[in-house]
C-alpha cells in the first residue's frame, strides 16, 4: 500500500504546474521612442532608440528593422533599448518612417503589436531671410546667428559646413544679438516680447530670463565673460535730438543670479561697451565726454571698470576718441582697435560714413592710425592678436566693400575677396583658422565663411 501512496503522489505532483515555471504569455510594448511619433525639426545626424518592455528576440527586431526613405546603419543594445545609428546623416526636410516589416518578438516569442514612428528632419534654411547679427562658437565648428527665417528674428546654430541648422529656442516675438560663452554650453541674447535678456542652456535645454532693472529700456548686444561668470550689455535708453543719437548705458549681471542687474556706466549719456579684461576682473568701456554727445559729433573717453567693486577709473582725458563706430578688444594686452566716422549730408539727411581704423595703447593712451586709404570699417583682432580683419571700400574706384586683413600695426595689407556685392562684419572663428562675413544679395544678408588666407569661400546660408 505504501508503494502505491507514493506512486499516486508522484503522479499529483506531475500533473500540477512547477512553482516558478509558468509560461510567458504577455506580449512586449514599446515604452518610448526617440524621434517620438510626429515629431518634426529633428536634427539630421540623429539617432533613432526605441525601449521595450523586456527583453527581445535582438535578432528579431534586427532583421525586420525597417526605415523609409531608406539608410544603412548599426545597431547596439543596452538592456531593452536598441539604437539605430544611421552611417550617413538624413536627409532634411524629409518625412521617414520607422516600422518592422514582420512581427518581432521578445525572448519568450511573444508578438510585439503593430509600431511605427514618422518624424520629419530639419527644413534647410533656404537664402530668403537675413541675417540680423552672429558669433562664433567656441569650437570654430558652427555659429549661432538670429535670422527672420519665419517673419521673426530667431536664433539658429549653423555648422560651417551649412550642413546641420536648427532653431535653439523657439520662442514669440524677436530673438537677437546672439553670443556664446566660451565653454559653448550657454547663449546670451535679447528679446523684445519682453524686452529682456536671456541666457539659453544648450545643455539643459532650458532658458532663464533677466529682469532688468530699467524697466522698458531695450538690451542689446549681450558680452558673455571669458570665465563664463559675467554678462555684460548695453540697454538703449532713448533718443537725444532730431538726429537720433542713441543714449545707451552699460550693465552687468551675473550669469547665475537672474535679478543681480547693475548699471556700470561711468558719467555721460552715450557708452560703448568694449569688452572684458582677460582675466574677466575688468570691463573696459567708452563714455561720451562732457557734452559731445549729440549732433552726431561724439567724443569719447575710455574707462576701466572693476567688475566686482564698480570702481570707475577714466584712462584717458578730453574725449580723444572721436565718432567711434565699432570696435575690438585685444586678446591679450591692453589695446583695442576702433573704426571711425564722419557725418555726411545726403538728401538733408545726416548719415554716418566710414573713414579710417585707429588702435589704441590703454595703458599709455597713444593712438594710431592704421588704414591711409578708402573707407574703412568693422576692425576685430585675430585670436593671438596678430592680424585685424576688416571691411574695406576704396574711393573712386566703383568697388563695393570687400573683406581685407592687416597686421596689428597696419601693415602687410592683404585683400581677401573681390565681388561686386559689399561684404560687412567680419569675425574670425575662435581657432584663428576661418574668417566670416555678411554679403548683402539684393535685400537678403547672406553668411559667408572663407579660410583666413581668402580661400575656400563658401555661401553658408542658402
Amino acid at each position: 500500500m505504501r508503494k502505491y501512496a507514493i506512486v499516486l503522489m508522484c503522479l499529483g505532483l506531475l500533473a500540477t504546474p512547477l512553482l516558478g515555471c509558468q509560461s510567458d504569455t504577455t506580449s512586449p510594448e514599446v515604452i518610448s521612442s526617440f524621434p517620438a511619433y510626429g515629431q518634426f525639426d529633428v536634427e539630421r545626424g540623429v539617432d533613432i532608440t526605441i525601449s521595450f518592455t523586456e527583453p527581445m528576440n535582438k535578432n528579431s527586431v534586427e532583421n525586420n528593422f525597417s526605415i523609409t526613405p531608406a539608410v544603412a546603419g548599426t545597431f547596439t543594445w543596452s538592456s531593452n533599448t536598441v539604437k539605430f545609428t544611421p552611417t550617413e546623416i538624413l536627409l532634411s526636410a524629409t518625412g521617414y518612417t520607422v516600422s518592422f516589416t514582420q512581427p518581432v518578438t521578445d525572448v519568450a516569442g511573444n508578438e510585439l503589436a503593430e509600431f511605427s514612428i514618422l518624424f520629419t528632419t530639419h527644413t534647410p534654411i533656404t537664402n530668403t531671410y537675413n541675417i540680423l547679427s552672429y558669433d562664433w562658437m567656441p569650437d570654430s565648428k558652427g555659429l549661432v546667428m538670429a535670422a527672420d527665417i519665419e517673419d521673426a528674428y530667431q536664433i539658429y546654430m549653423l555648422s560651417t559646413d551649412g550642413k546641420t541648422q536648427y532653431r535653439i529656442n523657439p520662442s514669440s516675438g524677436q530673438q537677437m544679438d546672439p553670443h556664446a560663452a566660451s565653454d559653448g554650453k550657454v547663449i546670451a541674447y535679447v528679446g523684445d516680447i519682453p524686452s529682456e535678456l536671456f541666457i539659453y542652456d544648450l545643455v539643459q535645454q532650458k532658458t532663464v530670463q533677466f529682469s532688468l532693472d530699467p524697466q522698458g529700456d531695450l538690451p542689446t548686444r549681450p558680452i558673455i565673460s571669458p570665465d563664463g561668470t559675467k554678462i555684460a550689455f548695453l540697454s538703449v535708453l532713448g533718443f537725444a535730438d532730431a538726429h537720433s543719437d542713441l543714449y545707451q548705458s552699460v550693465w552687468v549681471v551675473d550669469r547665475n543670479e537672474p535679478n543681480s542687474v547693475a548699471m556700470q556706466s561711468p558719467p555721460g549719456d552715450t557708452d560703448w561697451l568694449l569688452g572684458f579684461s582677460s582675466d574677466s576682473s575688468k570691463l573696459y568701456v567708452l563714455g561720451t565726454y562732457e557734452m559731445y554727445n549729440q549732433g552726431r559729433n561724439f567724443r569719447y573717453d575710455v574707462w576701466e571698470i572693476d567688475v566686482n567693486s564698480r570702481q570707475q577709473t577714466r584712462l584717458s582725458e578730453t574725449g580723444p576718441i572721436h565718432n567711434f563706430s565699432s570696435g575690438d578688444l585685444h586678446p591679450h594686452i591692453p589695446q583695442f582697435v576702433y573704426g571711425a566716422w564722419e557725418p555726411v549730408e545726403v538728401q538733408e539727411n545726416i548719415i554716418e560714413s566710414a573713414t579710417d581704423i585707429y588702435v589704441v595703447e590703454i595703458a599709455s593712451f597713444t593712438q594710431t592710425k592704421l588704414t591711409s586709404s578708402g573707407r574703412n570699417a568693422y576692425p576685430v583682432f585675430s585670436p593671438d592678436g596678430t592680424r585685424i580683419a576688416f571691411a574695406k571700400a576704396l574711393l573712386g574706384t566703383g568697388r563695393q566693400w570687400e573683406i581685407y586683413t592687416m597686421s596689428s600695426d597696419g601693415s602687410n595689407v592683404i585683400q581677401l575677396t573681390s565681388t561686386d556685392a559689399p561684404k560687412l562684419y567680419p569675425q574670425w572663428s575662435p581657432d584663428g583658422s576661418m574668417i566670416s562675413f555678411i554679403q548683402i544679395e539684393g535685400e537678403a544678408c547672406v553668411l559667408y565663411v572663407m579660410n583666413a588666407d581668402g580661400s575656400q569661400l563658401r555661401r553658408l546660408t542658402h
